[in-house]
């Protein structure tokens, strides 16, 4: 997806979005109301442990939340971005594809992550 498309979700609030970077990283630069979940780290977790962290993500997510239960949504069918670094970066596919294969579904990715957010 694009910026226009990111911008779009930031205002409506209608998806998770979640940076695949390190905390470092996240806490130098990240999208407004984004989420941290480094892809190493997720690797190495079971399915529980990311549905709990997902699980923690909607807890602190309030529109989130309103929107599983207008939808009835279950876990896996939420609406997540994830980026990383920026077009060159593939930390944010990793993440991507470690949700996949958790059986996460409703998935996009922010090619041009931070840099291209930050229009640098």
């Amino acid at each position: 997806i694009k910026k226009i498309d990111v911008l779009k979700y930031i205002k409506s609030k209608n998806r998770l979005i979640i940076n695949a970077l390190s905390k470092e990283y996240f806490n130098q630069a990240s999208i407004p109301h984004s989420f941290n979940l480094y892809y190493k780290e997720a690797e190495k977790m079971s399915k529980t442990q990311i549905n709990n962290a997902i699980k923690k993500m909607v807890n602190n997510h309030e529109s989130i939340k309103k929107l599983i239960k207008k939808y009835n949504l279950k876990l896996k069918d939420i609406p997540i971005i994830v980026y990383c670094y920026n077009s060159s970066c593939d930390a944010s596919i990793m993440l991507a594809n470690i949700l996949f294969s958790h059986g996460y579904t409703n998935i996009l990715d922010y090619e041009g992550g931070i840099i291209d957010f930050l229009g640098r």
